[in-house]
């Protein structure tokens, strides 16, 4: 996730893009999708036509990749349950996509796969707190050089207080498992309403104006997570 975030950062540089757009493309690369691009936007304070891109961009190329990890993996590990897991579940940007990825393998590596997302999902609080800091940061070094004494406080979103407040309840039976069903079912359907609105803010001319580009950029990205996730699978397990 760490190897993720900063070449994300570095790559959105090199290609032109804006501070923001790599922050965005960056957390939904490393964390979970349009979830965690959604989550970081107000965090940072990211316009509509960023996030909506990142989201189309993230999808697309983790859709991608959903079909083409399960062939890598059985190029270089005959389908191994622990390494293809690790790989599916290290790499893909969305919960969905690991498990339809998972389940072209078997039912093995689909429920192992999940966990291992799972474990990047649990991170999804502390990686936005960090990018909003990262930009404050920024932000605050920049009135500084234009000789700005104004001091830039990093706000904790509510909902990222709210999702860990839940991840506490559920993790501790706090709340029943009919309740938890309730709860995930309208959180689905929120999901959807809200990335349907991202989408009517998209602009598509934009979006076929970046194309091409941003396209290229998170297939680098994607091709980094792979390369680091071989690595890891290669020394670790």
């Amino acid at each position: 996730m760490t190897i993720t975030i900063f070449v994300a950062i570095y790559l959105g540089r090199k290609f032109g893009f804006s501070q923001d757009f790599g922050l965005l493309m960056a957390s939904g690369n490393a964390v979970c999708g349009s979830s965690a691009i959604a989550s970081t936007a107000p965090a940072i304070g990211a316009s509509d036509k960023d996030k909506g891109i990142a989201i189309t961009i993230v999808n697309l190329v983790g859709t991608i990749l959903m079909l083409l990890l399960p062939l890598i993996s059985f190029a270089l590990f005959s389908l191994d349950t622990l390494k293809t897991s690790a790989l599916i579940g290290g790499v893909l940007q969305s919960v969905g996509q690991v498990v339809a990825s998972g389940a072209i393998v078997n039912e093995g590596v689909k429920d192992l796969a999940t966990i291992f997302k799972i474990v990047r999902v649990i991170f999804l609080v502390f990686v936005v707190l960090s990018l909003s800091a990262y930009k404050h940061h920024s932000n605050s070094k920049e009135a500084k050089d234009g000789n700005e004494s104004k001091k830039v406080k990093v706000k904790i979103p509510w909902y990222v207080t709210g999702f860990f407040i839940m991840c506490f309840l559920f993790t501790f039976s706090i709340i029943p498992a009919e309740g938890s069903k309730i709860f995930k079912l309208i959180s689905n359907n929120f999901e959807i309403i809200a990335l349907a609105g991202i989408g009517m803010r998209v602009n598509f001319s934009d979006l076929m104006k970046e194309g091409l580009k941003t396209s290229l950029y998170g297939l680098c990205i994607s091709a980094f997570q792979i390369f680091s996730a071989l690595i890891l699978i290669a020394v670790l397990i």
